[in-house]
């Protein structure tokens, strides 16, 4: 499993969509588990977390998202961003 520091990587404000656009393609290509560790990073707008956790939900399914994305040191306000994207991409099917 590949252990990836968003802080390191992005930095602490995760904001636009074209980094998680990109950084989401990243991830496929590993084809692989990852575990994302978000010590440092302050912010994650919803747009960030739609087109990151939103997508790949949708694109994987919520099952194997759930095994392939772990998610470590999420602060709990962005863990509801998170969440809200995920549920939002994931019902109603959006690609």
């Amino acid at each position: 499993m590949k252990i990836i520091s968003l802080s390191k990587k992005i930095g602490e404000n995760l904001g636009h969509r074209s980094n998680a656009a990109e950084f989401r393609e990243e991830i496929l290509r590993l084809n692989e588990p990852v575990q994302l560790d978000f010590s440092g990073v302050k912010i994650v707008s919803y747009s960030f977390a739609d087109e990151f956790f939103g997508r790949l939900a949708n694109e994987f399914g919520k099952d194997v998202f759930r095994t392939r994305i772990i998610v470590k040191n999420l602060r709990p306000e962005s863990q509801s961003v998170m969440r809200a994207a995920i549920e939002n991409r994931t019902k109603n099917n959006v690609a």
